[in-house]
């Protein structure tokens, strides 16, 4: 059970990690654009902020990754040492510096991912899939409207044409994600 508690505290140091990132790189981005706006006098440079979209999906999409491999090994570990999960759960709980909300959140998709492994990861992978088509299609619909002001109406019409596709595709994904 000790692995397991050591995988567990080091799955959240890298999640804090990767969230820090994050929070560093869409900083940088905003900081980055509104400073070359401003020494340019131009707003273009404003265009950048649309690369938050991204960064925060592909956020996203890396810690539901890292997340997903926690709960995977985590299981793994206490079926072969022969552990129950109320075990795991109390000892991990016993650390006082471990963040309680992040640890919750963690120990509630623990749960109910040892209830039905299967199903938990095809809901895994299918919400992977809608962050992915998200994040793409709503920074195509921000470039395309970005790209509006600067050449015309024909780019928010295309703009409006992806933000309802996008809502479709996003409907029927939503729509699969229930059956």
């Amino acid at each position: 059970m000790q692995e397991a508690l050591e995988i567990t505290l080091r799955a959240i140091e890298e999640r804090a990690k990767l969230y820090r990132k994050t929070a560093l790189a869409i900083f940088l981005t905003l900081s980055v654009s509104a400073v070359l706006a401003v020494v340019l006098r131009s707003w273009v440079p404003m265009g950048a902020v649309i690369l938050c979209v991204p960064i925060t999906g592909a956020f996203f999409v890396f810690d539901g990754r890292r997340t997903q491999r926690w709960r995977e090994r985590v299981l793994q570990l206490l079926a072969v040492e022969n552990v129950k999960l109320d075990m795991f759960l109390k000892a991990i709980s016993a650390y006082p510096a471990v963040p309680r909300n992040t640890l919750q959140a963690m120990l509630h998709s623990l749960r109910q991912m040892d209830s039905d492994q299967v199903r938990s990861a095809r809901a895994e992978q299918r919400q992977e899939r809608l962050t992915i088509w998200a994040t793409g299609g709503l920074t195509f619909v921000l470039i395309m409207f970005a790209l509006s002001l600067l050449y015309g109406w024909v780019f928010a019409l295309l703009g409006l044409l992806s933000a309802l596709l996008l809502w479709i595709v996003l409907k029927k994904q939503a729509t699969n994600n229930t059956h």
